[in-house]
């Protein structure tokens, strides 16, 4: 397990690779496109496991949706939406940001912040290629840092990462992918993370929402099979054109 900063993941790994060890690790794999690609190839021509750990994988709600997407039900691909949200920048319910290190660091990249698009972005990217069975084949963002302080700063930190990240693409089974990253300023999460993906097909289409890993809805011309997805304490049930939670 690699618990070292992100800085030190590619030299660190690289290491461990050389050494016949397999390596799991915190996001991000690298900082940049050619140190990963060079992490991935080491680690492929030893056989060894070179792991970024993607939480969200495990919700029983979203390998359900991935299921289904395999199954070929819902058609062609046509278009995938989704977004994560976040709250912590309009309330102090994780604490206060304009006093903490512990988040204003967060907000700087000179502390090694990536923004929202670093920290969230990656996540709802994995939630989108896991669930909708595929991967990127193009993809361009549009990145927002919001005005959160006079003259940009709060004490040492300067305040100039990305808040917001708009995303528009193509995905390699032939799908658009549309996402919004705005995992800081969404006061509708109360607190919470909100992730949201859907993935429309010519014949179906499923909606995932993750905020408890308990929601899973299909819509077409025809009935699909009876789904039954476990989601910790609760159980999605349905048939046909909906999936409510009983």
């Amino acid at each position: 397990v690699n618990v070292t900063p992100d800085a030190a993941h590619f030299p660190t790994t690289m290491a461990f690779l050389k050494a016949g060890k397999h390596v799991f690790y915190e996001k991000p794999l690298a900082l940049n496109a050619d140190d990963a690609y060079a992490m991935v190839n080491e680690a492929e021509k030893r056989k060894l496991i070179n792991m970024v750990n993607f939480t969200y994988r495990n919700a029983s709600a979203l390998q359900e949706a991935r299921r289904i997407v395999q199954s070929g039900a819902l058609g062609i691909m046509r278009n995938v939406t989704a977004s994560y949200r976040q709250s912590w920048l309009v309330q102090p319910k994780w604490g206060d940001w304009k006093t903490e290190d512990s988040w204003l660091w967060r907000l700087s990249t000179a502390h090694g912040s990536k923004g929202a698009l670093g920290d969230t972005g990656v996540h709802i990217f994995d939630f989108v290629a896991y669930g909708a069975d595929t991967s990127f084949k193009e993809i361009a963002a549009r990145l927002t840092t919001f005005d959160k302080a006079p003259g940009g700063k709060i004490g040492k930190y300067t305040l100039d990462a990305n808040d917001s990240a708009m995303l528009q693409g193509d995905l390699a089974n032939g799908a658009a992918v549309s996402i919004q990253d705005r995992s800081n300023r969404d006061p509708q999460c109360h607190g919470r993370a909100a992730r949201r993906c859907a993935v429309r097909g010519d014949r179906h289409s499923v909606a995932l929402g993750e905020e408890q890993h308990d929601v899973l809805r299909q819509r077409g011309a025809d009935a699909l099979e009876k789904l039954q997805v476990e989601v910790g304490p609760r159980v999605m049930r349905g048939i046909g054109t909906g999936i409510a939670a009983v």
